[in-house]
């Protein structure tokens, strides 16, 4: 059976090994090209992605959804809470000391108060050591003080000895102590504290409860049988004092002493101070009288008739 190659119109063809013709493919037919209208070649454009969340730009790999946006499962992200307060940083440096009764406070520019504690050693801004906290003191009632007052009247009548007139000039020195008069510089010394004490406090009784002493004591509330607790410190050379016009006593506290060789020496006291205080400090006198104003506890034991009129 033979086979048939057509050939187009016109189309020649090339013959193989064995003389016979392969067919040619013949040219397209092309149009005309207009060239009246320009045409500008376009890129196609890329395949549209599909939905897919933003990435942060923290992270490239990690999605950030809004947390208005509803998550799988229908429910919506909750905002978390921190339930720490936070607080901002204090410059300790812009910091005051104030006192409220008898305990020492810090204050910062923004009105924060914080307890000064005993053995904080920290620095005002202005450069100057702050000042010892007071020594811890039960607060006083008014039936307290005119107990005070009672026993008060009892000891001077008893007192070993009595200095003074009772004036402005020469206030009046009670010794509810025997005074040392074994040692006439160390007798005079004190008399000399007293006198200075009285003129810069303007009063014309003091009586020394006791001597110069460089020890100080706390009473704190116990539930034990007694009730109390005392417990005794170092502290600066002071004597305890009441003083006042009359036995119905304004200011109790501590006159602190410096010493010509220092309290382990001679212990002659020369005048009214502390270590480390100025005499041209504005707080000096404050400082070295320390005492507790008694005049309104005083005023209101009149009132509850616990005083002797």
């Amino acid at each position: 059976m033979g086979r048939t190659v057509h050939f187009a119109k016109g189309g020649k063809g090339t013959p193989d090994s064995n003389g016979e013709r392969t067919p040619v493919n013949t040219k397209p037919t092309l149009s005309p090209i207009d060239t009246t209208t320009p045409t500008t070649p376009t890129a196609p454009l890329p395949p549209t992605p599909p939905d897919s969340p933003t990435t942060s730009g923290t992270s490239p790999t990690s999605p950030t959804i809004p947390a208005s946006a509803v998550q799988p499962g229908g429910k919506r992200r909750r905002k978390s809470r921190s339930r720490s307060r936070k607080t901002e940083p204090v410059d300790p440096t812009k910091k005051r000391i104030e006192k409220l009764g008898f305990k020492n406070y810090w204050v910062d520019e923004r009105g924060n108060w914080a307890l000064v504690e005993e053995d904080e050693e920290t620095s005002s801004s202005d450069g100057i050591e702050p000042p010892p906290p007071p020594p811890k003191i039960i607060p006083m009632s008014e039936r307290s003080y005119a107990q005070h007052v009672k026993d008060l009247r009892l000891k001077t009548r008893d007192a070993p000895h009595i200095d003074g007139s009772g004036t402005y000039e020469d206030p009046e020195i009670i010794w509810l102590e025997k005074p040392p008069f074994k040692k006439p510089k160390r007798y005079e010394g004190l008399l000399l504290i007293c006198r200075a004490a009285c003129k810069a406090m303007q009063q014309k009784k003091i009586w020394i409860r006791a001597l110069d002493h460089a020890t100080t004591r706390t009473i704190t509330h116990t539930a034990t049988r007694n009730g109390v607790n005392k417990t005794y410190g170092k502290a600066h050379p002071h004597i305890t004092v009441y003083m006042g016009a009359t036995f119905e006593f304004e200011y109790d506290g501590h006159v602190y002493c410096e010493y010509a060789k220092g309290w382990y020496g001679d212990r002659i006291p020369v005048r009214l101070g502390r270590p480390g205080m100025r005499r041209d400090d504005p707080k000096w006198l404050e400082r070295v009288v320390e005492v507790i104003d008694r005049k309104f506890l005083r005023d209101r034991a009149r009132q509850a008739g616990f005083l002797d009129s």
